[in-house]
């Protein structure tokens, strides 16, 4: 209760570095369960049949699994998506629209089971999950960083966000520049 407590408590998101089998899919649950607007749940596709058990046997109804476009017209509080669907295209004609093109701004807060996936910034799922342009991004994952700490840096760079004044770090703009210590005028903005 009181991890639940801390990562809901975060502004921008977190990652919960849980090992194996202490309940990483329940916490995410009650994680969109808790936080205001709808929440997506992206998994490996393997996973969302589990899932869908999980929350039956948990008795959540207010939940939806994404397969197909029609699916993204009428939202739940919770939405459960494969990393697979999300990356996928909707038509053949158009390989860059995507799901995550059509859930862009409709979804509040992401939760990313076996998050690790992310760590690649050029794989087509860390930029599917990163269009989604949610507020609030969690990772889950039981090895979050499992070969190299360089790693960790795409990682809490999606849960962080971008350089700001408050986080000088980004995958992208480096560190804070000393300007921004007197004006936020040279600071890049973000949506």
């Amino acid at each position: 209760l009181e991890d639940l407590c801390e990562l809901a408590f975060k502004p921008n998101g977190a990652i919960c570095g849980w090992q194996m089998a202490l309940g990483k899919s329940r916490l995410a649950v009650s994680l969109a369960l808790l936080l205001n607007g709808k929440s997506l749940l992206v998994l490996k596709s393997r996973l969302v049949p589990e899932m869908d058990n999980e929350m039956k046997v948990l008795g959540i109804t207010d939940y939806k699994i994404i397969r197909t476009l029609s699916d993204t017209q009428q939202l739940s509080k919770i939405n459960i998506i494969s990393y697979e669907r999300l990356k996928m295209a909707v038509d053949r004609r158009f390989p860059k629209l995507t799901l995550a093109k059509f859930l862009r701004k409709k979804i509040k807060n992401v939760l990313c089971d076996e998050g690790g996936l992310l760590a690649n910034q050029f794989s087509q799922q860390s930029k599917a999950v990163w269009a989604l342009g949610a507020k609030r991004r969690y990772i889950l994952d039981g090895t979050p960083s499992p070969n190299y700490p360089r790693e960790m840096q795409n990682l809490a760079a999606f849960v962080a966000g971008q350089e700001r004044a408050y986080q000088p770090y980004s995958m992208y703009g480096g560190f804070i520049e000393k300007r921004l210590f007197n004006s936020g005028e040279f600071q890049p903005t973000g949506r």
